[in-house]
Formats: structure tokens, sequence, C-alpha cells
């Protein structure tokens, strides 16, 4: 989980050879990253947390879930507090 990200975000070396034929194509997407701008390859709707949610496939990223995206899309809530950070499930 990512309290900076913007989106769902994942790799294509982390999914299994069959989730990949469903990846659709989102032409236009860019983000901006440290390391420049980077475009996206396409998006994929997963499962995750007893949820779905749409994730942004990139050539190089590791499993990044968006913590914004989880409070807003999703109805999660998020606290943090000093010295303590907790994810609360709809």
């Amino acid at each position: 989980m990512d309290s900076g990200a913007g989106q769902h975000l994942c790799s294509e070396n982390a999914l299994p050879p069959a989730l990949l034929q469903e990846v659709t194509p989102c032409e236009g997407i860019q983000l901006s990253t440290a390391n420049g701008v980077i475009p996206a390859r396409g998006q994929l709707k997963l499962s995750f947390l007893g949820t779905e949610g749409t994730f942004l496939l990139l050539d190089n990223t590791p499993p990044v879930l968006s913590v914004g995206r989880l409070v807003e899309d999703h109805s999660f809530a998020f606290h943090w507090k000093k010295g303590h950070a907790w994810l609360e499930t709809p």
C-alpha cells in the first residue's frame, strides 16, 4: 500500500499469463514519476481485499495499492497517528 500513489499499479511480471489476456488498452495515460514520465501499457480489473479495482499496468513497478483509491473508491478508512497507521475495511 502506498499513501502517495494516485492509482493502483502492477507490472506484467507480477501477473499470471492468463490475466494478461484481460488487459485493456489505455492510450494516453501517463504517470509523472521520480524516474520521469512513464506511459501505462494497459489497465486491468483485479480483486483484492474483498473488493475489485482497476490497476494500471506498467513496464517495471512493484505491485501498489493506492491508499487514496481505497478510501475514495472503495469506502475504506485510513488513519495515521504518530507511530501507528491502520486501514479499516468498509
